[in-house]
């Protein structure tokens, strides 16, 4: 998808602010051809990626309007509409480096081909909790309200659909008992709880915890699987510990992100507040814990080697959990497990490609969507036949 000769001349000329009214039309014509978050900037531009940044916010800023910023976080710059449809394209080694914002337009339908009409729509707050005898609730299907009492605890989903247990009148237990939930995400769902001790945990897509109805003990101690985000209640007295089938968090008081998945390569644990400890779950002996800071990631794998990352992209790693979808040099079938699990469909590879990519996008976005900003590289198609994405060059 070449730039006209005259369409670079005029971007140039509207980057150092000397482009005319007309010149200004015709590149607004050029960019509505386009999905409008979408514009190739060949590898062969002079600037650096950040030089072209600083260009692009300080030339756009004053056209920018109320309704055309996008919100990042405060490291990352607003760009105008014009900017926000610029896709900077350029090859990393063995794959593609995007920058992709995610900007609410009209875009033009990707060119996808369906194999039926059913839609491979995103991920809802859906989940079932199964409660000590065995029943099943489905919450999402469920009203607000009280839900269940067990062990003196009333277990009730408040109106935005998220559940909590809080002190009430219910059923006694012999001392010492522990009395156990589950709580289960779909592909497809994302759910959130708050704990009996006020521990907040976001659930994502395909994902299990297992917790005590009420904590008592030496410690606190919830069982995962999948990918969950906690903002652990303090107690110095008592640590929380999340289990996985591949590492152990030990923690006192924090915000951080465990992701669990068993296809994935390792337990990956990215604190963002506070303080934990992380070990392998397996003999948990022969291992000390390994503590990290703010804005590290532990992974943990199979054989038990436990590696820190000093500094992690903790706005990829809770992505999910604000609505988004955040690549940082990701390996496509690491994107592509992302994409399987929010919108519940199966992924077939056709080939080996070997791409990476770097962007982010909102998960509110249908999948085409989602999968036309990947095609846009020229480096790698799709197509989509029922619930079926099938990757190919």
């Amino acid at each position: 998808m070449p730039i006209p000769s005259h369409i670079k001349r005029i971007v140039d000329r509207y980057l150092s602010g000397e482009a005319t009214p007309e010149e200004r039309a015709i590149l607004d014509e050029w960019y509505r051809s386009f999905d409008d978050r979408f514009v190739e900037v060949h590898a062969d531009v002079d600037d650096s990626l950040e030089q072209l940044r600083n260009r692009m916010h300080l030339r756009l800023v004053e056209a920018l309007n109320s309704e055309d910023v996008v919100p990042m976080s405060a490291r990352r710059f607003s760009w105008i509409r014009a900017a926000a449809a610029l896709l900077l394209l350029a090859g990393l080694g063995l794959g593609i480096r995007m920058i992709w914002f995610g900007v609410d337009t009209d875009a033009v339908p990707p060119k996808i081909v369906h194999a039926d009409e059913r839609p491979l729509t995103p991920g809802t707050d859906r989940a079932w909790l199964r409660l000590a005898d065995g029943s099943v609730v489905y919450l999402d299907s469920t009203a607000p309200g009280l839900l269940a009492s067990e062990a003196g605890m009333r277990l009730e989903k408040k109106a935005d659909g998220s559940i909590v247990y809080v002190s009430g009148q219910g059923i006694s237990v012999q001392s010492g008992t522990m009395v156990f939930h589950e709580i289960s995400t779909p592909r497809g769902g994302q759910y959130q709880v708050i704990l009996s001790d006020g521990t907040h945990v976001w659930l994502n897509a395909e994902t299990t915890l297992r917790f005590p109805v009420v904590f008592s003990g030496a410690d606190r101690h919830v069982d995962l699987s999948g990918e969950a985000y906690f903002e652990v209640a303090k107690d110095q007295r008592r640590p929380f510990r999340v289990m996985t089938a591949g590492s152990l968090v030990e923690v006192f008081g924090t915000h951080f992100n465990v992701n669990a998945y068993a296809d994935e390569a390792a337990v990956r644990t990215t604190l963002l507040e506070g303080r934990v400890g992380v070990r392998p779950s397996s003999g948990a002996s022969g291992h000390t814990l390994r503590m990290l800071s703010p804005g590290q990631q532990a992974s943990v794998k199979p054989d038990g080697t436990v590696r820190v990352e000093e500094q992690a992209d903790t706005e990829e790693a809770i992505a999910w959990k604000n609505g988004r979808f955040h690549f940082n040099s990701a390996d496509i079938r690491a994107i592509m497990r992302q994409i399987a699990r929010w919108y519940d469909a199966e992924v077939v590879f056709e080939g080996n490609p070997e791409l990476h990519f770097t962007g982010q996008i909102t998960r509110r976005d249908e999948v085409s969507r989602v999968l036309q900003m990947m095609e846009m590289t020229g480096e790698v198609r799709f197509r989509i036949e029922g619930r079926k994405i099938i990757v190919y060059k």
